[in-house]
C-alpha cells in the first residue's frame, strides 16, 4: 500500500511547482523523449518522484534506482504504481546497490539515441570535484512555487 503521506507530498509538488507543471505540459504535447529510456540513480523521495513522472510525460521510458541510504520505500511505491521500473530498492549496502546501479546500465539507457536537441547529460559536481580543487557554483533560478 503507498504511503499516503508521500502521495500528498507527490500531489502537491506536481500542483504547486509551477516549473514542473508548464515543463510536464509541454512534454505531454511534443513527446520530446519518446522512444528513448532514462536510466537514472537518484534521491527517490516525494520531489525527484515528481520529477520522474514530468520525464515520463514527455514520452520516456525510466529505470531507475534510488540512491544508497536515501531511498524512501513510498516514492518506490508510487513509481512502480505509475508503472515506472525501478530496481531494488532502500539498501545501506555499497555492494547491493552497486548491482542495481548495473542493472539500471543493462537496460541501456539511452539506445544509442541522443537526448533532444543534442543535449548531454546534465551531472552536478560530487564530492570528487571539490577534492582536486574544483569549485564550480551552482546557480538556482528562483523559481515562484518551488
Amino acid at each position: 500500500m503507498i504511503d499516503q503521506v508521500v502521495s500528498t507530498r507527490i500531489e502537491w509538488v506536481r500542483e504547486h511547482c509551477q516549473l514542473l507543471r508548464t515543463i510536464s505540459a509541454e512534454f505531454r504535447r511534443t513527446l520530446p523523449f519518446g522512444g528513448l529510456t532514462i536510466g537514472t540513480g537518484i534521491h527517490l523521495e516525494a520531489k525527484t518522484v515528481a520529477l520522474l513522472l514530468t520525464l515520463r510525460d514527455g514520452g520516456a521510458t525510466l529505470v531507475s534506482t534510488g540512491n544508497l541510504n536515501t531511498t524512501q520505500p513510498a516514492a518506490v511505491e508510487t513509481l512502480r504504481a505509475e508503472g515506472i521500473t525501478v530496481i531494488g530498492g532502500p539498501t545501506k549496502d555499497s555492494e547491493v546497490h552497486a548491482s542495481y546501479l548495473g542493472e539500471v546500465l543493462a537496460a541501456e539507457p539511452g539506445g544509442g539515441r541522443q537526448p533532444p536537441r543534442g543535449r548531454h547529460q546534465l551531472r552536478r559536481p560530487g564530492p570528487r570535484a571539490h577534492r582536486r580543487g574544483h569549485r564550480q557554483q551552482l546557480s538556482r533560478p528562483q523559481v515562484p512555487g518551488c
